[in-house]
């Protein structure tokens, strides 16, 4: 879908003063980034905020504006963000804003060359972390980041944790600082499940290794392929509105 202003999705949202889920994928803005539209004063003051709006999925290239008109989405509780590679310090003020009051978050495509601060996400039910890329290139201090990222958080309530990991050969869980990862999974007490994907290709030969070097005690460890079924969406969350 092509749309000429960030405005007129805003005013389509404002239309569904019921809506309880919206995904913002697919969608063109002809506007210039520079659109005062864009601004964050702007934005609240020109529209509404969805009061029952509790899911919001974005992966779209009109990031810039989506991040802008989060943070004034009181009622948001599980949030899904794609493709924010270039957007990072807008989505670190997102989570500042909205970090106290989600349940379950999904981030995907992030900077990794500088780590997202999860630390205010403090109600936090689920956290998943897709697309964990291992190129040939990739050395260990690239993969650094997974275990600062998730050293961040910072919720009592955490019970369930997904990564998702792409690898392309069979060294490369060698990269990941495992002892690490371990000893920040068992310091969740709360924790109850960790669920790791594979992508087809590497699953039959990374699975095994898993169990190898996470020594689950606290929590329970489920290895899955990641096939079709798991696409990057909040439906697969537990619901209790």
């Amino acid at each position: 879908m092509d749309l000429d202003t960030f405005a007129q999705l805003m005013q389509l949202v404002d239309t569904l003063p019921l809506l309880r889920r919206l995904t913002v994928s697919n969608i063109s803005i002809r506007s210039d980034p520079g659109d005062p539209n864009v601004g964050g004063a702007r934005i609240s003051s020109l529209f509404s905020r969805p009061r029952n709006l509790m899911d919001f999925t974005v992966a779209c290239n009109t990031m810039p504006q989506v991040l802008s008109w989060l943070p004034f989405q009181s009622s948001i509780r599980r949030l899904a963000i794609r493709n924010v590679i270039s957007d990072t310090p807008l989505l670190l003020a997102v989570l500042r804003t909205l970090g106290p009051q989600l349940e379950h978050l999904i981030l995907s495509d992030t900077d990794t060359s500088h780590p997202l601060d999860l630390s205010h996400c403090t109600a936090l039910h689920t956290f998943e972390l897709t697309s964990v890329e291992v190129l040939h290139t990739t050395t260990s201090a690239d993969l650094e980041w997974v275990p600062t990222l998730l050293s961040s958080l910072n919720s009592p309530a955490l019970r369930r944790i997904v990564l998702v990991f792409d690898l392309r050969y069979t060294t490369a869980l060698d990269l990941f600082n495992w002892p690490r990862i371990t000893e920040i999974l068992e310091e969740f007490r709360s924790l109850l499940h960790v669920e790791i994907l594979f992508s087809a290709v590497s699953f039959n030969w990374a699975a095994p290794l898993i169990t190898e070097h996470l020594h689950a005690k606290n929590y329970a460890l489920r290895v899955k392929a990641w096939g079709i079924w798991h696409w990057y969406s909040l439906k697969g969350f537990d619901h209790d509105y």
